[in-house]
């Protein structure tokens, strides 16, 4: 049997050209069906996890090689590459590569916040303030919950702030 070991450069290569090819696999059936991948709101994140102890963390990475795509009149733009514990705001959340809920647990705290401000300031009556309360804020609320995994204790936190307000 011959040496099958493989070097971390040769990996790193090869994961690299595979997600090229996926990236203008996808490109082209988005193109397919009259669409294309905007560069504006195309990032990756290569994530390269590891034990510390007893705890898993995402280690930055250094790869010399990008990602690029490529529009429909031909043009290459290389793509933003993120590390893996920056949190983006996407689809009007917070979202981490680790899965931590904490900056979108703090968006809503203060969003609550500020919205509790200016319905107090217009003087609402209870009637307007209760419809206000269910179509607006509530459902920021509902679409954060259903779409993140906060524990208990940070929905409790939530939840004391927007009950004051």
């Amino acid at each position: 049997m011959g040496n099958t070991a493989v070097g971390e450069s040769e990996i790193s290569e090869r994961l690299h050209v595979e997600s090229q090819h996926t990236l203008d696999l996808r490109a082209k059936l988005l193109a397919a069906t009259g669409g294309e991948l905007e560069s504006t709101k195309t990032f990756y994140i290569i994530i390269i996890p590891y034990w510390h102890g007893t705890s898993l963390k995402l280690d930055k990475c250094t790869s010399p090689y990008t990602l690029s795509i490529t529009d429909s009149s031909g043009t290459t733009t290389p793509m933003e590459r993120k590390q893996p514990n920056d949190s983006f705001f996407s689809l009007g959340m917070w979202q981490s590569p680790t899965g931590s809920d904490e900056r979108q647990k703090q968006y809503l705290i203060d969003t609550i916040t500020k919205w509790g401000t200016n319905t107090s300031l217009n003087k609402l009556t209870w009637q307007q303030a209760r419809i206000a309360t269910k179509c607006t804020i509530g459902q920021t609320l509902v679409y954060s919950l259903s779409a993140t995994s906060f524990t208990v204790s940070q929905c409790q936190e939530i939840q004391r702030v927007y009950l004051k307000e």
